[in-house]
């Protein structure tokens, strides 16, 4: 699938830790390739609210030869795996993006060695691989884990370090997220 993103910069952007934004608000378009689902072609529109990227606007497009748009068309379109791929392509750093007369440039955000234990520099990097899942929608337990190679045990444990220390807010009892999002 085919997808462009287009940054709302009016809008905003938030700081997700170690210099890196988010924007706050922007539309994506996709196509599909042949043969590929969902069968339409459109666009949405999404804003970050309470740390969460949420969809508030989609528009489809019948495409030739394809089924008809319906209730079970809907549900073949992916809109969390479309933000998460939209949010990846698009993490900025901070100056850059408060800077409206530098052209955007998105960083490709790579987790570094952590293999040093739960130092503050890397529960720093704790704190924004979670909050880039958070915001689009993965479970961010399972991103740290995946993303750092850690374990899930020391994945958890080092989430909870990272709310103890001050990185990340704290969270509901059972639930994912932060109740604040804290600057680092």
């Amino acid at each position: 699938m085919r997808i462009q993103t287009d940054i709302d910069r009016d809008a905003g952007f938030a700081a997700i830790g170690l210099g890196y934004v988010v924007p706050q608000r922007f539309t994506t378009t996709f196509m599909p390739s042949a043969g590929e689902q969902p069968p339409y072609a459109g666009s949405f529109t999404a804003v970050l609210l309470h740390g969460r990227f949420e969809c508030v606007r989609l528009e489809l497009e019948h495409q030739p030869d394809g089924p008809p748009i319906d209730t079970e068309g809907l549900r073949t379109i992916p809109v969390r795996h479309l933000i998460r791929a939209a949010i990846e392509g698009n993490v900025f750093g901070e100056r850059q993006a408060r800077n409206p007369d530098r052209p955007l440039v998105p960083l490709s955000w790579r987790p570094p060695d952590v293999s040093d234990g739960p130092t503050d520099d890397n529960l720093k990097v704790v704190m924004v691989a979670y909050r880039l899942a958070y915001a689009s929608g993965v479970p961010p337990l399972k991103h740290v884990e995946e993303s750092l190679g850690l374990p899930r045990s020391t994945a958890g444990r080092w989430v909870k370090l990272a709310r103890e220390r001050g990185f990340l807010g704290a969270a509901e009892k059972g639930r994912a997220g932060e109740a604040v999002m804290v600057e680092d």
